[in-house]
């Protein structure tokens, strides 16, 4: 199953500024967007390219859902798919700032 996403810019209070990416699956997002980086991800020699590449995507998507969810951790996690417990160490993890609106 492919999933097809939209990234909004987000405007002052709702997403209204419109769609960048239209209809891409997030595979082929991804697969183009690590392309474009690569050069530089090739320097990066010292094994750590899976565990930084996988810190950025997951600090963008808890950061993306918390401010969707105003900081609200219960439906966060809820909409991740992760117990809350887990979300708190990642977000403890990856010193994400949490604030409720």
């Amino acid at each position: 199953m492919q999933i097809i996403f939209f990234i909004w810019y987000r405007g002052e209070s709702t997403y209204e500024k419109g769609c960048i990416y239209s209809g891409m699956t997030i595979d082929n997002f991804l697969d183009r967007e690590l392309k474009r980086h690569l050069s530089m991800l090739k320097s990066m020699k010292n094994g750590n390219l899976h565990k930084m590449v996988m810190g950025v995507v997951e600090t963008s998507l808890l950061k993306m859902v918390l401010a969707e969810t105003k900081g609200n951790q219960t439906d966060a996690s809820r909409i991740l798919g992760i117990n809350r417990n887990t979300l708190r160490k990642k977000i403890n993890d990856y010193q994400i700032d949490v604030r409720k609106d």
